[in-house]
């Protein structure tokens, strides 16, 4: 029981990491906080964190390329569907909208998500 427990910490650590790396070479490449003046990003989930019932953070790529970090804001749902609903969209590659904000930290704070295809 003891080896699942770090087993699933060092995937943690290591989604974390990544995590941390597409947000700094997002903010390097020019495609950081400002990167849309409307608030607005269109493409495809490439990573979720959080737990079965949670989610902790995202990353979409958009249709450039450029990747782009965001938190969940309060109450944020998928479509009305719970915000765990992303892995499906992960999995299933939907293209997705996002509308954000930026918060006080500086992060982007997504306060909706639409799925956009059929």
């Amino acid at each position: 029981m003891a080896s699942s427990s770090r087993s699933s910490a060092r995937r943690s650590v290591a989604l974390l990491v990544a995590l941390v790396a597409v947000a700094a070479s997002a903010c390097a490449s020019g495609h950081g906080i400002d990167a849309d003046a409307d608030g607005v990003v269109t493409g495809l989930v490439s990573q979720v964190t959080g737990n079965d019932t949670a989610v902790d953070a995202f990353v979409l790529v958009d249709d450039d390329g450029s990747s782009h970090l965001f938190v969940p804001g309060v109450d944020l749902t998928c479509d009305g569907e719970p915000l765990v609903h992303l892995r499906e969209h992960l999995l299933e590659r939907d293209r997705l909208r996002v509308t954000y904000a930026t918060n006080a930290d500086g992060a982007l704070e997504a306060t909706s998500i639409v799925h956009l295809d059929g």
